[in-house]
């Protein structure tokens, strides 16, 4: 291996410049001087593309290692919405706020609707009208249609 003189001004590693180096990594003079700051070795340029090609190779196995598990992650979302594990916070707040609502209704019609079926009844009567009626507002909100 030949070495190339670095010029006087600017020298980065024991055998090559600042925009030969750059230029055989194909990044800047600035980002060279970046990663000689963080730790790039001085002795020679062989030494210096070793490093970058192991810290690129740490910093991309990293990144798509995240981006892997993004993507699974994503994937086993859908999945659970296709087979309806899991619903949209959005239809889920709906869907309780409709039987919320339903089951208010019935439950503020109730008096009356008992009421008139409740005199002349004794305890015992009025007390199993009202588990009556309480049981069927239980079985539909089980069922839910409350």
């Amino acid at each position: 291996m030949t070495s190339v003189s670095a010029p006087k001004r600017s020298p980065t590693v024991r055998d090559v410049s600042h925009e030969k180096l750059a230029e055989l990594l194909g990044i800047s003079r600035q980002r060279v001087a970046v990663l000689l700051e963080r730790g790039m070795p001085r002795r020679s340029a062989g030494e210096a593309v070793q490093w970058y090609v192991a810290e690129r190779l740490k910093t991309s196995s990293g990144t798509k290692a995240q981006r892997d598990a993004v993507a699974l992650e994503r994937e086993e979302l859908e999945l659970a919405r296709l087979k309806r594990t899991v619903v949209p916070v959005e239809e889920f707040t709906q869907a309780v706020d409709e039987v919320y609502m339903r089951l208010n209704a019935n439950l503020t019609a109730l008096p009356k609707r008992l009421a008139a079926r409740c005199a002349g009844k004794d305890q015992a009567a009025v007390e199993r009208l009202l588990e009556e009626a309480i049981e069927a507002l239980k079985a539909t909100l089980r069922k839910g249609e409350a």
